[in-house]
């Protein structure tokens, strides 16, 4: 009876201790997360697609794509490969889908996200996942917020901007 007792407190006090993994890292851990690794382009895509299918319909649209700051065109490339279309955001006047943060531990993650709902206007959610054995997420919850802030400005850089087109290979002509 002491051992099971044990084993359990032992368990609870490991998931207890899980590491979270943010995208965008937080001030002074810059560079340690790598938003190009699973399962940040996943989660990023599954919330944009959670959005358009429960929130707005426009599925099979050629959406605009807004990441965080910062973020490398591969990865860009990444969401709109798994959405099966949709490029960076570089007018601040197209609606988009843009994504805040990312954070994940262990099988749990959760995504904010503001989605067009009509004309500019846009709507802010937090969406929690969880992952089953096999590793595939699914929305399990979603928290409306009600924010009054503007929403993000369009996050494009060069690297963005190379997102467009696929990337080539070596040998391939740009």
């Amino acid at each position: 009876m002491k051992m099971a007792a044990i084993v359990g407190l032992v368990l609870i006090t490991l998931t207890g201790c899980a590491s979270m993994t943010m995208y965008p890292p937080p001030p002074g851990f810059e560079g340690v997360v790598d938003a190009s690794a699973e399962p940040m382009p996943t989660l990023m895509a599954k919330a944009i697609r959670y959005a358009q299918i429960h929130y707005n319909g426009n599925v099979g649209e050629d959406i605009a794509i807004n990441l965080p700051p910062g973020t490398p065109g591969v990865v860009y490339y990444a969401v709109s490969q798994k959405l099966g279309g949709g490029h960076p955001q570089f007018d601040s006047d197209e609606p988009a889908y843009h994504i805040v943060e990312v954070r994940f531990w262990d099988m749990e993650a959760a995504v904010d996200i503001y989605y067009p709902r009509q004309g500019i206007y846009h709507d802010f959610v937090t969406m929690k996942f969880t992952k089953d054995l096999f590793g595939s997420y699914t929305v399990k919850h979603t928290r409306f917020w009600r924010i009054s802030k503007n929403t993000p400005k369009p996050n494009y850089s060069e690297s963005a901007m190379d997102a467009v087109s696929a990337p080539t290979g070596p040998g391939d002509e740009p």
